[in-house]
């Protein structure tokens, strides 16, 4: 599980920017360019650093940063590091990454089956649309496809 953050543009900092990656979703396998920084933290754990890239209080740090020098919004690796938060002790930082790593591969496993139901969707929808298949012949072909 990693998450990414879009680092440039109107939406610096803005928590719904955050991405959230692993376990296939929302692919195998992919590539990032020069607009989005990975995050990694051994120290706190993906599911707490996850979290605190969500709070407001990051969120107002990096909107400031990255709105502060240009016309276009954008962040530096440095400005990202020196964000400022409150860490607790190492354990409760361990007790609330057991606790929520499990809701996070559900989160990623919804996401898989979202994908999943989104394509038969999309399959179906103009076949039924335009008659060419019945509500009984669709739910055969979802059972087979199953």
């Amino acid at each position: 599980k990693r998450q990414a953050i879009y680092k440039d543009g109107a939406n610096v900092g803005d928590p719904t920017r955050v991405g959230l990656f692993g376990n296939g979703f929302p692919f195998d396998r992919f590539m990032v360019n020069e607009h989005v920084f990975l995050l990694r933290s051994k120290e706190l754990g993906q599911p707490f650093l996850y979290s605190l890239c969500q709070s407001e209080m990051l969120s107002h740090q990096l909107k400031s940063m990255g709105t502060s020098k240009a016309a276009q919004p954008g962040l530096n690796q440095q400005e990202v590091l020196s964000c400022e938060y409150i860490a607790p002790p190492q354990a409760l930082i361990s007790a609330f990454n057991k606790l929520i790593s499990p809701l996070i591969d559900r989160r990623l496993c919804l996401g898989l089956e979202n994908q999943t139901l989104a394509e038969l969707r999309d399959t179906l929808l103009p076949k039924l649309m335009s008659g060419e298949i019945r509500v009984k012949d669709a739910e055969h072909a979802v059972e087979a496809a199953v």
